[in-house]
């Protein structure tokens, strides 16, 4: 399939770029915290940013009191913000992606799936809870549906734009 390329981006398509890719991630990132919290941790928003925290300070992390939740915060969307402009980058070289929101979408967050769990979290210091099939099926479902959808949706909206 042939990807047809459109003119380099002008001063003012990158504000918009850049609008889009704020809002995307500050979207997207809600929306999985906010599954996290309510899903994985029953409405326990403390326990997930330190988790996340955790990442870097260890079992510490749990210990530590409201600092550690706005570094687990600050590192939560800093991830939704890496994540969304990657898709805004290879949206153009990946053919696939300009097929279908939905092969989009799972695409995607399967991929984001792998990558924070198979190259984040084993380079981090999260003690990682056993996988099972059910948590696997219900992390991803959570990061596609989460993540992926509104990163694909709201690209989609910018390309139509530019």
């Amino acid at each position: 399939m042939e990807i047809i390329a459109k003119p380099p981006l002008q001063k003012s398509n990158y504000r918009l770029l850049f609008r889009y890719i704020i809002i995307t991630a500050f979207t997207a990132g809600s929306l999985d915290a906010l599954a996290a919290i309510f899903i994985l941790s029953h409405g326990n928003a403390q326990s997930i940013f330190k988790f996340i925290a955790s990442g870097i300070y260890g079992k510490d992390a749990f210990t530590g009191g409201a600092g550690m939740v706005q570094l687990g915060i600050v590192l939560h969307y800093f991830i939704a913000f890496c994540v969304t402009i990657f898709y805004f980058v290879i949206f153009k070289y990946v053919a696939i992606f300009h097929k279908s929101v939905f092969v989009s979408t799972i695409i995607y967050g399967l991929f984001i799936y792998i990558i924070m769990n198979i190259v984040v979290l084993s380079l981090s210091n999260v003690n990682i809870p056993p996988r099972t099939a059910i948590s696997v099926i219900r992390n991803s479902i959570i990061l596609i549906v989460c993540i992926a959808f509104p990163i694909v949706c709201f690209n989609r909206v910018y390309n139509s734009k530019r």
